[in-house]
Formats: structure tokens, C-alpha cells, sequence
């Protein structure tokens, strides 16, 4: 029954489904932390930058988390989504 079930065209879009809807909350919360410590660092963020952020995907977020700790000012963070162009 199990084999049956894992078949279904039902079950797969739901598995799916909800696959996406894990990652996609991962890489909300992989911005709320990049975006957090950046406004800590920085305060407000220029919207712009923020709209770039918000568009990368997990491994850049990931990227980004890392590099930040080496930045020392705004332009620095500027450059690193330039170069993601």
C-alpha cells in the first residue's frame, strides 16, 4: 500500500508542495537573519539593497552571511551584490 501511496500523482504534488514550502521558509529566515545583522551593523538598509538581498538564493544568502563579518562599511556590501551581476 505504501508503494501505491509514494506512486500517486496526488502524493507526489503534495510531497512537492510541501518540499517547496520548507525551502522557501528556510530562505526567509536566511534573509531575516542577513538582513538583521546587517541593519545592526549598518542600520537601515537602503531598499534597494534589501530588494537584492530578498532575491538571492539560500547558497548566496549563505555566501553573504559569511562575508559579512569581513565588512567595514556599506560600500563593501555593495560591492559583494555587484559582483553577484
Amino acid at each position: 500500500m505504501d508503494e501505491i501511496m509514494k506512486d500517486s500523482v496526488i502524493y507526489q504534488s503534495l510531497k512537492e508542495d510541501i518540499e517547496r514550502k520548507v525551502k522557501e521558509e528556510s530562505r526567509m529566515r536566511w534573509i531575516s537573519l542577513v538582513v538583521g545583522i546587517l541593519e545592526h551593523i549598518f542600520g537601515k538598509l537602503n531598499p534597494d539593497w534589501e530588494k537584492s538581498i530578498e532575491s538571492l538564493s539560500i547558497p548566496q544568502l549563505q555566501e553573504l552571511f559569511v562575508a559579512l563579518y569581513g565588512f567595514k562599511n556599506e560600500e563593501d556590501l555593495v560591492n559583494w551584490l555587484s559582483n553577484l551581476k
